[in-house]
């Protein structure tokens, strides 16, 4: 396992410390239990409407079949389960809708996916290499540039130029990193 090794001061004693450098592939804060996959799901009226909005629009849009935009979006209401945002709409709705602004975007496949899926790995129990399996590569790969480096455990706290430095140079690799980044942000202003 590639890692980052240091020294570090607690109460007084020296302490090692190895964080791995790719930790969302080694580590994961939480344990999985597939079990934990099939909570009960919030819908509200807006939800649902807008679950119905994207499938029209993705089935008119991509060249996804209706059958993968469908275990999907049921994916993310599984795995999101009962989370509620501030606004107390379900948290799913956030990657539906960030899926809507990539749509003005791009209508890459893999990049739609990976919007779609972008919060799982930081926000649920599902470490990336799950969803390498289910979604392969490219997708696992465009959602890995956009979530925050951590070991796991935590957040790396990173500067803003850190943060802005990794986007770009990962972006250069594949623009739709970008393209999905700029699509998140856009659905939470």
């Amino acid at each position: 396992v590639d890692a980052h090794g240091g020294y570090s001061k607690v109460n007084l004693l020296d302490r090692l410390y190895v964080l791995p450098v790719n930790g969302k592939q080694v580590i994961r804060g939480k344990t999985y239990k597939p079990e934990q996959l099939f909570m009960q799901v919030v819908e509200t009226k807006e939800s649902l409407a807008l679950e119905q909005q994207l499938k029209r629009l993705l089935a008119k849009e991509t060249p996804l079949s209706n059958d993968v935009v469908h275990e999907t979006i049921q994916f993310i209401k599984k795995a999101h389960g009962h989370a509620i945002r501030k606004s107390g709409e379900p948290y799913y709705m956030h990657p539906m809708a960030a899926t809507q602004f990539l749509l003005k975007e791009t209508n890459d496949p893999e990049a739609v996916l990976a919007t779609l899926l972008h919060d799982i790995v930081e926000d649920t129990q599902i470490p990336l290499s799950y969803l390498t399996a289910l979604y392969g590569p490219i997708v696992a790969g465009i959602i890995d540039g956009v979530t925050h480096l951590c070991s796991g455990i935590r957040r790396w706290q990173l500067t803003k130029a850190e943060k802005h430095a990794k986007i770009i140079a990962l972006g250069k690799k594949d623009i739709r990193i970008l393209q999905v980044k700029l699509a998140d942000r856009l659905s939470l202003i």
